[in-house]
């Protein structure tokens, strides 16, 4: 796991305890931002501004012209276009025009009546959502930057993109080889971290700094040999090794947090992963199911790859992962803890066949 991650699908931050979680775990958080538009940023994300842990990227010409041509591209390339591209409801959102070329402007306006032809973009929520997931991928490839969400259903549908639109109706398709999955960890950081001011957040960045790179190193290490591997044997292999590591740069993180924080709810962090199928399958009976690696990690598939000669399996690595970190990952019970995590093939299934 890379040290810097790129925020979206949005420019403002909703929630400043997530963006303190997140930033125990990243050195950097990156947003995209229009020249000419001042976020509506609270104090606390001000000051982490100030700090030099978020920082705008500004769209240039290039990037414009890249993410135009490549959608064109893709949008007259992909054999059919999903359901949640072609929703019907009402609820609109604005575009800033610094985000699209002039040359997709038609595509967007003819997946939404309301668009227009000048200043901002008024499109069907769910189009301008499908855009920026599409300018996120490109600008986090560009960059070589691992994208980050806090919104479980732009996560599940970055899987879309991420992969090329690399799928067919039948996302559960067993008779394929390989399919885009899901490493969740649901116990990583405090969920309740807002009791800790931003100074406090510094104070613990720089006593955890190996820590934490100990801790990224660890997911991207085994993410990057699962999507190589086609072995199942080697697969549990490495996924033994991973648990270990885990448990282990976890524990250390966790000590430092524990005086204030020991009995609190802790957030969810998932990672997509392209690999194979039976990859998944040693981990359980079903790879569209939860399978659990160790004590609290566990992967599923979230939709099966339609062609592996087009697949981006063999050529994935760490900078073009797509990570969720999402508060209220679980909640203690009477009987113990209780885990909350998304059935992210079902969102994905909703995506693409609504």
């Amino acid at each position: 796991m890379q040290s810097k991650i790129l925020y979206y699908p949005t420019i403002e931050f909703s929630d400043d305890d997530w963006v303190k979680s997140s930033l125990c775990i990243w050195d950097k958080i990156y947003r995209i931002v229009p020249r000419s538009y001042s976020p509506q940023d609270s104090d606390e994300v001000k000051k982490a501004i100030d700090a030099e842990l978020v920082e705008n990227i500004y769209l240039d010409p290039i990037d414009l012209d890249k993410t135009a041509k490549d959608f064109e591209r893709f949008w007259n390339a992909v054999p059919f276009i999903p359901a949640g591209a072609e929703t019907a409801e009402d609820e609109y959102v604005r575009l800033h025009p610094e985000k699209v070329d002039n040359r997709i402007r038609p595509i967007l306006a003819s997946l939404s009546r309301k668009a227009t032809s000048s200043e901002w973009l008024k499109l069907n929520k769910d189009v301008a959502n499908l855009y920026m997931l599409f300018l996120a991928e490109t600008v986090s490839r560009r960059r070589g930057i691992p994208k980050l969400a806090h919104d479980q259903d732009m996560y599940s549908i970055m899987h879309y993109f991420q992969n090329n639109g690399n799928f067919d109706e039948s996302t559960y398709n067993l008779e394929q080889e390989e399919a885009t999955a899901t490493l969740t960890l649901p116990n990583v950081m405090p969920n309740n971290i807002g009791i800790m001011t931003i100074d406090q957040i510094l104070e613990f960045r720089n006593r955890t700094g190996q820590a934490r790179a100990n801790f990224r190193r660890c997911i991207t290490e085994f993410s990057e040999r699962l999507s190589k591997i086609e072995d199942p044997k080697f697969a549990k292999e490495y996924a033994d090794e991973f648990i270990s590591d885990l448990e282990k740069s976890q524990a250390t993180i966790a000590k430092s947090l524990k005086v204030a924080l020991s009995e609190l709810p802790l957030s969810l962090l998932s990672v997509g992963i392209p690999t194979t199928l039976s990859a998944i399958g040693i981990f359980g009976a079903a790879p569209f199911d939860l399978n659990a690696i160790g004590k609290s990690c566990f992967i599923g598939a979230v939709s099966s790859i339609a062609d592996a000669s087009k697949s981006v399996r063999k050529l994935w690595q760490g900078n073009c992962a797509n990570y969720l970190h999402k508060l209220n990952g679980y909640t203690r019970t009477a009987s113990g803890v209780s885990y909350s995590i998304s059935k992210y093939d079902r969102l994905f299934e909703e995506f693409v066949n609504d």
